[in-house]
């Protein structure tokens, strides 16, 4: 393979910023400061690697590796204006643009590599490769599991009607709730799978790729107050981050479309085995190495997308007793980075939290000690 990419650029912005004050009888105007200041900037870089022949190759069937990459770039631009009237002295000060306050009080607007690097190096996106290779291989329907539950998959069947009146009576939610997480909800999976594997019965792929990742949203509120004994405001900064966390493997197998795995099934017949799913994952490390016993060849990689934007608007401008006047600003941003590592699919189980609301109803409606019928549990 062969390096490429381009040199970090960074083009900067740069306009006239005057302060000057005009007498009481707008006869004279005093030029308080004049000079260059930077309002806004682009910049960006990207990094990766070149496979030779990359279509020749990819059209007779290869299997080409995930390289590594990396690509980063942001924008942002600011502008403010000041004026001031000394009732005193009827002196007024002025500065029609490039108030250097606006970015001096939200440094925020300004968005490196460096600050995003951090924001990625922060979480761990390398135990989505697992999830990734997982989802290949449950592709089809797990026959066995279901046949195991199939007796309590009948059981549903004839107690919809009851079911039905606790929900809309609301006798006995909890009873109601997990009957629906954990049985009309997984009977409806089932279904789709046994649909899906009857479609793919004569197939005759091969080759399969699969991402798996989540999404975290971040908001910041900054808000700094200058004072100079004539005026002030208060400069409100705002920072959404996106960050995206991706595994992704390509791979050469010939997954089972009916699934007969013992191992897996264990898992999935003992007792609250969900629950310790939802803090290391066991079904999934089981199924990603039934991957790795399918599957003859295959790559894999993981990555981030971290996306920043950062808005300053000044707010809340007072004047002192002796002065008046008007004062604005305002600073916007964004940036982005994309990062992929090549990376092996791990043969421990990962360790992450998954819970979010809906589980949380699952271990309150199991701590009050329901078990309804038809739910696996």
């Amino acid at each position: 393979m062969e390096p490429r990419g381009s040199p970090y650029v960074n083009n900067t912005i740069v306009e006239n910023e005057t302060h000057y004050s005009i007498n009481h009888n707008n006869s004279q105007q005093a030029t308080l400061y004049s000079g260059n200041a930077t309002v806004g900037y682009d910049r960006g870089y990207f990094a990766g690697w070149n496979i030779p022949h990359y279509h020749r190759r990819l059209n007779a069937g290869e299997l080409l590796p995930h390289t590594p990459y990396e690509a980063f770039k942001a924008k942002g631009r600011w502008n403010g204006s000041h004026y001031r009237l000394d009732h005193p002295t009827n002196i007024s000060y002025h500065t029609e643009r490039n108030w250097t306050a606006v970015p001096t009080y939200a440094p925020e607007w300004d968005i490196t590599y460096q600050q995003l690097k951090e924001v990625a190096t922060g979480y761990d996106a390398s135990s989505y490769v697992q999830d990734a290779a997982s989802a290949i291989y449950s592709g089809g329907w797990d026959a066995l599991t279901f046949v195991a539950e199939l007796r309590k998959t009948m059981a549903m069947f004839t107690s919809a009607v009851s079911s039905l009146k606790r929900l809309l009576t609301l006798g006995n939610p909890a009873s109601t709730w997990l009957e629906y997480r954990y049985g009309w909800r997984i009977l409806y999976y089932d279904l789709v799978d046994i649909a899906k594997a009857i479609d793919n019965l004569e197939a005759e792929r091969t080759r399969f790729s699969q991402r798996s990742g989540i999404t975290h949203r971040v908001s910041e509120v900054i808000e700094r107050t200058q004072w100079d004994g004539y005026s002030g405001f208060t400069m409100k900064i705002v920072v959404d981050d996106e960050i995206s966390l991706r595994g992704s493997v390509t791979a050469d197998i010939n997954p089972p479309r009916f699934q007969v795995n013992p191992a897996i099934t264990a898992w999935e017949l003992i007792k609250f085995s969900f629950i310790i799913d939802w803090f290391v994952q066991i079904g999934t490390w089981l199924e990603a190495m039934s991957f790795l016993v399918f599957s003859t060849n295959y790559t894999a990689s993981y990555g981030y997308k971290i996306t920043r934007t950062v808005t300053a608007t000044m707010t809340d401008v007072v004047f002192n007793a002796t002065s008046s006047g008007s004062h604005e600003g305002y600073a916007l941003s964004s940036a982005e980075l994309i990062w992929r590592i090549p990376s092996t699919v791990s043969y421990l189980p990962t360790i992450r939290v998954n819970v979010d609301t809906p589980k949380m109803i699952d271990l309150w409606a199991l701590l009050t000690g329901i078990k309804p019928r038809g739910v696996r549990l």
